[in-house]
């Protein structure tokens, strides 16, 4: 009697430390995976538990301009606790090409716990700003390909934004762009407005032109194709008319995307 009731409570503790391990989430998360030299992402490892022993991955390609910052928070709601521990990195890219964030560990109740990797997509295409009127429009405005992941199951969606970055000095009236995705089904998202944002000294401003989702038609390492986009734009050319307003002209310009790799598993 005395040993099956010290076989219940095993039985019992066994059982529970199962479940409470099968509840332990521990992930790793980035701002952006597609970005340019020399800038900056937010990456957070997070997990719902108070883990110890955390280990951050190898930053091959990214020097670390901050971090890491720890942070702890937990929540009621409706009579239920939440809670989290995070610690964020803010990562510059060091050079062009695709590098990976590798698994992050930690320990919670003597049990081992490894994020997913992230895989960043660097490129060498950075916005230009122009010092001063008069200069290639092409060199002002640049559009810039976002993805949401560059690894997705052949189920999955992946998001893909056009995010366009031009000075205060260039208005964009209209685009166009004949969208060509081979190995994607196509359906159309919202997208946003435009932000003011400040790079390398010289006020401009960022919105994205066109968001979409797609939906893989295959497996294997496909391509989301360059796009090609006709914009009309009016910028200043420098000159006054004679009650002292900026003369501006109209132009039409073609901006192409770089294209990106992805990888489409089964």
């Amino acid at each position: 009697m005395v040993a099956m009731r010290v076989l219940v409570i095993l039985s019992v503790f066994f059982f529970q430390g199962v479940f409470a391990q099968s509840e332990v989430e521990f992930t790793a998360k980035a701002r952006k995976t597609a970005i340019w030299v020399n800038d900056t992402i937010t990456v957070t490892f997070s997990a719902n538990v108070d883990f110890d022993k955390f280990s951050p991955p190898d930053f091959k390609g990214f020097s670390i301009e901050r971090g890491p910052s720890q942070v702890a928070s937990q929540v009621w709601i409706g009579g239920k606790t939440t809670f989290w521990k995070t610690y964020k990195y803010k990562l510059k890219a060091d050079k062009n090409g695709s590098f990976k964030i590798g698994k992050a560990s930690m320990e919670y109740l003597g049990n081992p716990y490894f994020t997913d990797a992230i895989v960043i997509q660097v490129s060498e295409v950075k916005p230009i700003i122009a010092k001063k009127p008069g200069a290639n429009v092409e060199n002002d405005v640049v559009i810039k390909l976002e993805t949401s992941a560059t690894t997705v199951k052949k189920s999955d969606t992946l998001f893909v934004s056009y995010r366009i970055f031009f000075p205060t000095t260039i208005g964009v009236d209209a685009f166009s762009v004949d969208e060509v995705f081979r190995d994607f089904e196509v359906f159309s998202v919202k997208s946003e407005i435009s932000e003011p944002m400040e790079m390398d000294g010289f006020s401009q401003r960022t919105t994205i032109l066109k968001r979409i989702g797609l939906l893989p038609k295959k497996t294997g390492e496909l391509i989301v194709d360059s796009q090609v986009f006709d914009l009309d734009i009016e910028k200043a050319t420098g000159a006054k008319n004679s009650f002292g307003l900026d003369v501006t002209k109209k132009e039409t310009v073609k901006i192409a995307t770089e294209p990106i790799k992805i990888k489409v598993e089964p």
